[in-house]
């Protein structure tokens, strides 16, 4: 995939276009300007709703027991930036991280919660042809250029919505095979980051603790890869960094369905991220 391509154009939702204006329109009443298509505006907006998460990160308390903790980033202090945990019924962990980077990059880029939008995992799924037992992560690639070619539906507003008519976006999803813990943090400065690790029995069980991360060793069975979606990160008193990270296994996994990795210096995993759109 060339991944050096912009967003395309075509039938798929302008990114330039607001989500969620209301009313009909008339050929002979003038369009109302949308406040949000001046930069300047937009970047406001945007600022405004980032601006609020450093006192909420010093008012917040402490989601996780054990030794005590601060919160150095976290996006989900952005009211509705992104939709509730989804419970994974089947292993498409993939198409749930990926479609929600690309609504929280939208989100985040148009700045007021009022456009925000949701963006559908059952049409990213619907659109890999993948046999029962290539549902995993060997499907990302494939994700990823339909992501940037096809483009991915977003939740209708209504329940009587023409799926033909749905809006669609497209985006560009960029990776890195051996991010370590550095560049994730760079990258988390931006917008969330998905990233795919190995998992086995101690990561099910996780609830307040750490999960470090490693190559789970393989003993004559296939190794569990699973994608998960990093919201945030922080520091214990004692100097440990960690990353705040969102499962879809629903709220029985970690703490209300989030939980804490642990990525040492000299390990890396893979992480995708949606690339900024220009003027980000």
């Amino acid at each position: 995939m060339d991944i050096n391509k912009s967003i395309g154009a075509g039938g798929e939702t302008d990114i330039n276009e607001p989500i969620g204006a209301g009313g009909s329109r008339r050929q002979n009443r003038p369009k109302t300007p949308n406040p949000l298509n001046d930069p300047n505006r937009r970047n406001a907006a945007r600022n405004e709703a980032q601006q609020q998460r450093p006192q909420d990160q010093q008012n917040q308390r402490q989601e996780f027991d054990g030794i005590a903790y601060e919160i150095l980033k976290d996006w989900r202090l952005i009211v509705d930036l992104l939709g509730p945990i989804i419970e994974q019924r089947e292993a498409i962990c993939w198409a749930i991280v990926l479609a929600r980077l690309i609504e929280a990059m939208y989100n985040i880029w148009i700045g007021d919660s009022k456009c925000f939008l949701r963006i559908s995992v059952d049409d990213l799924v619907s659109k890999i042809k993948a046999e029962d037992d290539d549902k995993e992560i060997t499907t990302l690639n494939r994700c990823i250029k339909v992501i940037e070619l096809e483009g991915i539906k977003k939740v209708p507003t209504t329940s009587h919505a023409n799926r033909d008519k749905i809006k669609t976006i497209k985006w560009v999803i960029d990776t890195n095979e051996a991010a370590d813990r550095n560049f994730i943090q760079t990258k988390l400065e931006i917008s969330p980051v998905g990233i795919i690790i190995d998992i086995d029995d101690e990561f099910s069980a996780l609830r307040e603790g750490f999960y470090k991360v490693r190559d789970v060793p393989r003993t004559g069975k296939t190794v569990s890869r699973h994608a998960l979606m990093i919201l945030g990160r922080g520091r214990t008193v004692e100097g440990q960094d960690f990353f705040i990270v969102q499962n879809s296994w629903e709220k029985t996994w970690g703490v209300n369905g989030y939980g804490r990795l642990i990525i040492d210096d000299g390990m890396s995993c893979m992480a995708f991220w949606p690339r900024p759109y220009r003027g980000m």
